[in-house]
């Protein structure tokens, strides 16, 4: 049953509604540009083809019934109030779209909604922006909104994520969700907005999720202190954000700069240029690029950044052995969760299983192997 029909199902079986409305949002693998996004810097992600879905039913008062058929919970609060937890549950999320959206003068409808998703949960694939930019296109749907322009909407889910949850992410995963286009990466500017799409061809390259299965919690990690030590070293260097600094900038300040704060900045400065280098080389279908600069691009997120875990070290290690890789990295946030291998295209089942055997062999852990495709962004429609 399609991801969509199941919504369907859920909102008639729990909330007795049929479906007026449905969206779909979909995650993001970054390919390259980790930690650069709330520095202002530079990313290129792909949407994919896993995504969280709505099927819903507009009501006519201000309260707001979601049922998540995926952790068998219904949630609900009124519009009017749209409590905070304050706790990064399910309901933070939808209040704070709602909350974001009402700042941009949309006047809310209550609704009924049943939501989906195969996005893995807390894995650093974006679940967490596949549901609010979906679940946005629910409530201007539901209040017969105009459509809003995708950066804007990228930056108003971001803005619920920022200031309602409390999760300070950077606007990468939002925009990656709503820019999406089939076998094409997003060449973002997280500063101007700007972006270009870069071809990733299916027919020659792969992209395989490679999921630890170590857990990760983004609101309780070290994610916000990074951001901190970031904002310290860009007021160091005299600029307005690590974007703006380069290498020689760098070296003529290390001696009055922290070690830690030192490596924090050359790890987001290096990231930079290697976002343009593996664009480039993919313009140019010269793939043995890529995997280097993936590969140079964990090793600086775990010797400079500090984000990685001997779970993700293991899992791209065993990626790298194997023949039709090109390259790996860890993906997301870090301290637990996914990587992701560029892997020659038809090999993607050889390569998983063989990696898979490997890992759960050596970890606590079980691994889970998940192909994904570059695809479409987000949108929704009435039935």
């Amino acid at each position: 049953m399609e991801m969509t029909q199941k919504a369907a199902q859920f909102l008639r079986e729990k909330l007795g509604r049929e479906a007026e409305i449905l969206s779909r949002a979909p995650g993001r693998v970054n390919i390259i540009g980790e930690h650069t996004d709330y520095n202002d810097g530079f990313v290129m992600p792909i949407a994919t083809d896993l995504a969280t879905y709505f099927a819903a039913a507009p009501r006519d008062d201000d309260t707001v019934r979601v049922y998540c058929g995926t952790a068998r919970e219904l949630v609900e609060f009124s519009l009017k109030t749209l409590p905070r937890r304050g706790d990064g549950h399910l309901q933070d999320y939808l209040a704070g779209v709602a909350w974001s959206l009402g700042m941009e003068g949309i006047s809310f409808r209550g609704v009924d909604a049943a939501l989906i998703t195969d996005v893995p949960i807390g894995s650093g694939l974006s679940s967490s922006a596949a549901l609010e930019v979906s679940w946005a296109l629910v409530l201007m749907a539901a209040a017969e909104a105009e459509p809003m322009e995708p950066r804007k909407l990228a930056l108003a889910c971001q803005r619920a994520e920022n200031d309602f949850v409390g999760m300070k992410c950077g606007v990468m995963d939002q925009m990656a969700s709503v820019l999406g286009r089939r076998d094409q990466a997003i060449l973002l500017d997280c500063w101007t907005l700007d972006y270009q799409h870069v071809p990733l061809p299916a027919d020659r390259l792969a992209v395989v999720v490679m999921d630890t299965g170590k857990p990760r919690q983004l609101v309780d990690s070290e994610y916000n202190l990074r951001r901190q030590q970031c904002e310290k070293a860009a007021q160091l260097l005299g600029v307005r954000a690590l974007r703006d600094a380069d290498m020689e900038m760098l070296m003529e300040r290390a001696e009055n700069m922290d070690e830690v704060i030192f490596r924090r900045a050359r790890h987001v400065i290096c990231e930079n240029e290697r976002v343009f280098e593996c664009a480039q080389a993919l313009r140019d279908a010269d793939f043995q690029t890529v995997g280097r600069v993936l590969n140079e691009s964990h090793a600086s997120l775990k010797e400079d950044y500090e984000v990685s875990c001997p779970e993700l070290d293991l899992i791209c290690e065993l990626a790298r052995e194997q023949p039709s890789c090109y390259g790996a990295r860890l993906v997301g946030a870090g301290f637990g969760g996914c990587a992701m291998a560029l892997v020659r295209s038809g090999d993607e089942e050889s390569f998983g299983a063989a990696v898979k055997s490997a890992y759960d062999a050596r970890s606590a852990y079980q691994s889970r192997i998940i192909p994904v495709h570059a695809d479409s962004g987000a949108g929704s429609f009435r039935c």
